[in-house]
């Protein structure tokens, strides 16, 4: 039982609000409140501290600047909840804060890829967590540290667990884990915002549950507006799990709005990692030269955060003019990304700029990418005569390309020529949605569109529910075409 008179966490009110803050992104205001640590041990701030260098750098991981402090902290902050428990063998609040200190170190060795020494850590972690509540069962935030031990050594590949096994390392529970951990996150006073964030990549990497992912995701955005790492991973999880990258797109200028505004914290690292993102969504929706407009805006602002930035941006920068095939340009940028790469490089950067060098875009192909940007941009100034023109010239070198394909049928149809956009969009709705799905659903939607104008709603409703079915198209466009096709049905009854 815990020490008579001592509440379970001591501070656990102001402890709560730091960890707030933390968790908002307010690092130096978090950092001010745990040099004074009123009310709360000060094992307690040590650890909170750890926690605080932890969560900035996870706003850049790829940077080790900030790796040395974080050492010194949580080093200091195990060895002084060390000599507290061995103090106070019997306060479960000590065994609480040494298996934190133990948890944020496992958490940076995972990050830094110290698999073996993550796991020494977390058979510590599990020790001291237990310890704490066998003194104090109303403890409940320690139950998370607990559940997210049992999970992972329950789902750990083979030679984790071989390595569990060579280490004495206790087995896992993968269900009773999970239960553990949402039982911190309903009861604890301290732990909900990081079991939301730890809950949210287990469902993301392991569950495959990527609508739970998101909206654990959603709440941590609508609870920690300020922290730009919540709506970038939102932005992320749709790019590379979903495949929406429309929703990435969106999410991305959620973020750069934010940083402009200064509505988030770390702002201009969130600019510059928002227009980088902006910038892959917008190349792989076929709209390039408006992605080289965000890297010009990365690489004259002289951005050094995220790591390596300006690499990554001039990198792009090759990448993108070598699709539009303005080859001169492209070796000039691919020649200044690997300029710019740090000179201690940990991420192989420089090796992956010179692979994406060796694979070129044939001229015809960038060519054919150019001509249908450009009938984009004339159709988009009511230039239709031009832009079919243009069009039509780029599906001459690129005949079953569904951007242009699409494209030419909206000019059609905004001159009239219903009969030429009917055309078109078969053609497009008929393509599969390989690496286009974005187009091919939005061709499907307009041509079920000229459909309805025929009143022939069979076929629209047809051409809604294959909108509706095409996996990495917007899913608000999904959905709506999904709606249309419902309300066809039912007023057919």
């Amino acid at each position: 039982m815990p020490l008579r008179g001592a509440p379970t966490l001591q501070g656990a009110e102001a402890l709560a609000a730091i960890y707030g803050r933390i968790l908002n992104a307010e690092f130096d205001a978090a950092g001010a409140a745990l040099a004074t640590c009123a009310g709360i041990p000060r094992e307690g701030c040590l650890v909170l501290d750890a926690n605080r260098i932890f969560w900035r750098i996870q706003l850049d991981p790829d940077s080790r600047a900030l790796d040395g402090a974080f050492t010194r902290v949580v080093e200091d902050a195990i060895a002084r909840n060390e000599a507290w428990v061995a103090r106070e063998p019997r306060r479960a609040e000590a065994w609480f804060y040494l298996g934190g200190a133990y948890g944020a170190r496992a958490q940076w060795r995972v990050l830094r890829l110290e698999r073996l020494a993550a796991a020494r850590d977390g058979k510590r972690i599990k020790e001291s967590l237990e310890r704490a509540l066998a003194l104090d069962p109303a403890l409940d935030d320690a139950q998370f540290g607990i559940g997210l031990y049992q999970y992972y050594a329950d789902i750990a590949p083979a030679v984790a667990k071989f390595l569990r096994i060579l280490l004495l390392l206790p087995g896992g529970d993968k269900v009773e884990g999970l239960q553990r951990m949402l039982r911190a996150r309903e009861r604890g006073k301290v732990m909900r915002g990081e079991a939301d964030f730890q809950l949210h990549v287990i469902y993301l990497w392991y569950e495959r549950d990527f609508r739970k992912a998101l909206d654990y995701l959603r709440g941590l955005d609508r609870s920690f507006p300020r922290n730009p790492l919540f709506v970038q991973s939102i932005a992320e999880i749709n790019d590379t799990y979903v495949h929406d990258r429309t929703e990435s797109l969106v999410q991305w200028r959620v973020l750069l709005g934010r940083a402009l505004r200064r509505d988030v914290n770390e702002a201009p690292l969130a600019e510059a990692r928002a227009r980088l993102g902006i910038a892959r969504q917008l190349d792989a929706l076929e709209q390039t030269d408006l992605a080289i407009d965000e890297l010009n805006t990365v690489v004259t602002s002289g951005a050094t955060a995220p790591y390596a930035s300006q690499a990554w941006a001039w990198w792009h920068l090759a990448l993108a003019h070598d699709r539009l095939g303005r080859r001169d340009e492209s070796t000039r940028a691919f020649a200044t990304a690997l300029a710019r790469v740090p000179p201690a490089d940990t991420t192989d950067l420089a090796s992956r700029i010179r692979a994406s060098q060796r694979t070129r875009v044939a001229a015809a192909e960038g060519e054919a990418r150019r001509l249908s940007i450009d009938g984009l941009r004339q159709y988009e100034r009511r230039q239709f005569e031009s832009a079919g023109a243009t069009l039509d010239r780029a599906l001459a070198l690129k005949p079953a390309d569904t951007p242009s394909l699409y494209r030419r049928g909206l000019v059609a149809r905004a001159s009239h020529d219903i009969a030429r956009a009917t055309a078109v969009f078969d053609r497009a709705c008929a393509q599969p949605p390989g690496t286009h799905p974005t187009f091919v659903a939005d061709a499907c939607i307009a041509r079920a569109e000229i459909a309805i104008e025929a009143r022939d709603a069979r076929l629209a409703r047809t051409l809604y529910e294959r909108a509706s079915s095409i996996f990495g198209a917007h899913e608000a466009r999904r959905a709506d075409a999904a709606r249309r096709a419902r309300t066809i049905a039912d007023t057919a009854r």
